[in-house]
């Protein structure tokens, strides 16, 4: 009995995390603005000028089931999660410069490289977007795929 209870006060938990999370927008401005990309995707496009331009998908879709592409994208993840070493922005010095598969790296060099080799494997670039986030709080700035 006691572990049924544990169960349903850890859903309950659950729910009302779910609850609060959901029920309150992020900060959002609803103008319309022009919106600049930031320098470092810039820097990135010279740098790396195939991976910035259009990819149509490359992918046979009756021969690549779901399961295919999903196992195709946490493979890639994990490889991309092992090869690169974790580093601080703060303490890479190159925070604001993103790299395909480095030997170290932050939060852009790994969404870039998984980019990269999805766009490599016949992904479109339409389902590979990135969004930069800062936290207002402490003015950290985290690169993170963003969904079409």
């Amino acid at each position: 009995m006691s572990g049924k209870l544990s169960m349903i006060r850890h859903a309950v938990r659950m729910l009302a995390i779910m609850y609060c999370v959901c029920g309150q927008p992020a900060y959002s401005n609803y103008e319309a603005q022009a919106v600049t990309p930031p320098l470092s995707f810039s820097q990135f496009c010279i740098q790396y000028p195939e991976d910035c331009q259009r990819h149509n998908d490359r992918r046979n879709r009756d021969f690549r089931s779901s399961a295919q592409r999903w196992r195709e994208l946490t493979q890639i993840n994990s490889i991309v999660n092992f090869g690169i070493a974790p580093k601080d922005p703060s303490a890479s010095g190159r925070d604001a410069e993103w790299q395909i598969f480095p030997y170290d790296g932050n939060c852009g060099d790994y969404a870039v490289t998984k980019r990269h080799l999805l766009l490599r494997s016949g992904w479109p670039s339409s389902a590979l977007l990135l969004a930069e986030v800062a936290i207002r709080a402490t003015g950290e700035h985290h690169l993170g795929a963003d969904r079409a």
